[in-house]
């Protein structure tokens, strides 16, 4: 008894650790933002993938050293999925979510792109035959951190152009500090909420199936720092923010989480995980229709895309 009433205070101070660390990354990203005269899309790319999707990769490579990978993908893509149907559309849904078309000519189709480079180097069989085996090799590995390097590099460009043609820009090294120590936080939080989870899951017998709690816990673990960060940002009014913290942890999922375990150990990858790809893929699509016209996401597409979401996760369980 006194062993799962730990388990219980590991999982709400995860989860308070990353609420602290994602309000503390949203205010100085904000101001960093003001700071540099960078854009807040960029910044939130730059922040976001350190603070929600760092949990991610040191999670994947923890399993490529320990050849357990067989959740990785998983998280990755249900991950991508959640933040971009259902953080989007809950956001789009509370009202107007304006998404520039350069943001969706460039970012969102650079997603697109990988969500689809993803399924083909896992769904060899879907091309090949199905004599050719569904695995994210180490070869596969190598060429989705060469997506992550050139997507860093080019979001670097962008930031250092914009830094650069200010010539009054002066960053505080408090500021640099208070960011880094909102990412640690973040990243303690998720490790205390994943020690605290498993060890419940093992001591406690479940009503529902391991695959299940499994799954569950998988999506839980992927996506609960990005979504605290997209509340805070979405309360401080920064729909910039939100955007780029989605697009960007989506991408980092995709590939260097991914790409990073399966160059430790390569990802047997199940015929379900190909239809969550699929899935996502159609996803972002979608998506890109929706915003591409108007330059923005209205209510009647938020409504869609968080049920498009809720009955796919509802489907998958069953």
């Amino acid at each position: 008894r006194q062993e799962n009433m730990m388990y219980v205070f590991l999982i709400i101070a995860g989860i308070i650790l990353q609420i602290v660390g994602a309000d503390i990354l949203v205010k100085q990203g904000i101001c960093f933002a003001k700071t540099t005269k960078n854009s807040m899309f960029n910044t939130a790319i730059l922040l976001g993938i350190s603070g929600a999707a760092g949990w991610n990769i040191v999670n994947a490579i923890l399993c490529g050293e320990q050849h357990q990978t067989q959740n990785v993908m998983t998280t990755s893509v249900m991950g991508s999925l959640f933040m971009i149907l259902l953080i989007l559309g809950v956001c789009a849904m509370t009202g107007k979510m304006k998404i520039p078309r350069g943001t969706m000519e460039r970012e969102f189709s650079y997603l697109i792109i990988v969500a689809i480079v993803v399924l083909y180097l896992s769904a060899d069989y879907l091309f090949h035959g199905k004599r050719a085996v569904r695995v994210v090799s180490r070869v596969d590995g190598i060429i989705l951190i060469i997506f992550f390097i050139y997507y860093i590099y080019m979001t670097g460009k962008i930031t250092r152009k914009m830094v650069k043609d200010n010539e009054n820009v002066k960053i505080e090294s408090a500021l640099l500090l208070k960011c880094g120590c909102s990412i640690v936080v973040i990243i303690c939080g998720s490790l205390l909420l994943s020690c605290g989870w498993n060890g419940m899951k093992n001591a406690i017998s479940l009503p529902v199936s391991e695959g299940v709690v499994d799954y569950s816990a998988a999506i839980m673990m992927g996506v609960l720092p990005a979504l605290w960060i997209s509340v805070f940002a979405w309360k401080q009014g920064k729909q910039d923010y939100v955007i780029g913290n989605v697009i960007g942890c989506s991408i980092v999922n995709l590939t260097i989480v991914v790409g990073a375990a399966a160059v430790i150990s390569p990802i047997m990858v199940s015929v379900s995980e190909i239809y969550d790809m699929i899935a996502l893929c159609c996803s972002a699509v979608c998506v890109w229709i929706f915003a591409y016209k108007n330059n923005e996401l209205q209510r009647i597409h938020g409504c869609v895309m968080a049920t498009m979401f809720v009955a796919y996760v509802v489907y998958r369980i069953l």
